[in-house]
């Protein structure tokens, strides 16, 4: 399997200008250790009790910065091998929240919606990316659960719209008039992966999918 659409992100070490801090580092511990070994008195040096004390302090901010190290080296790898696993989900089809769709060359799509309950009707509205609606298809005696209907790339005057993307809304009533909850979905054959701000994204088509909308993933499309 291709892996050529993921860009894993790995944390790594700043080479450019230093960054003014508040925090003492190894290099500056020292410093002051030497400038107060070359200040002393001669007459009054400093006692061997209170050096060697010095020295271990130093000897344990060097063995911190080690840990500090080796804490952020295994931070990346940690962070390298988790985004490598959702190179797993190219290929599948992912049931995701949202309600966008890519129309690209006419191709029929399926607008996807959850009904809370049974529904007498059920009225799916298309919008372009400016908000105009386009196109209004219905559906009869419609049962709970995961429903479509299809879009064939035209407005409610049989025109063919142009390629882009496009929002629905589906809205449904019960047999005695009352409002039926209708939440829509998308399902996408997933191609890529990318990653933002070291959270994994999928890609589908022209449009990303956080994984957070993620609610199902599949081997093939259920319908």
């Amino acid at each position: 399997m291709s892996v050529s659409g993921v860009n894993p992100v790995v944390p790594s070490r700043d080479t450019g200008t230093a960054v003014k801090t508040d925090e003492l580092g190894q290099d500056d511990f020292l410093n002051l250790l030497i400038a107060q070994l070359q200040a002393q008195d001669p007459l009054n040096p400093l006692e061997s009790a209170e050096f060697s004390a010095q020295l271990a302090q130093f000897n344990s901010l060097e063995k911190l910065m080690e840990v500090n190290t080796h804490l952020e080296e295994l931070k990346a790898a940690q962070l390298f091998s988790a985004n490598a696993q959702f190179v797993d989900y190219i290929g599948k089809t992912v049931k995701a929240q949202g309600n966008t769709v890519a129309l690209t060359e006419g191709e029929p799509l399926a607008l996807s919606f959850d009904l809370a309950r049974n529904a007498k009707s059920v009225s799916v509205n298309i919008f372009d990316a400016g908000g105009l609606r386009v196109r209004t298809l219905t559906a009869e005696e419609t049962g709970a659960g995961e429903q479509s209907v299809e879009w064939n790339g035209k407005d409610d005057k049989g025109r063919r719209v142009p390629d882009g993307t496009y929002r629905f809304e589906a809205a449904a009533v019960d047999e005695a008039g009352a409002a039926v909850e209708a939440t829509p979905f998308t399902l996408n054959r997933v191609t890529g992966v990318t990653f933002q701000n070291d959270s994994a994204v999928l890609l589908a088509q022209n449009h990303a999918i956080p994984l957070s909308q993620v609610v199902r993933v599949s081997e093939t499309e259920s319908r």
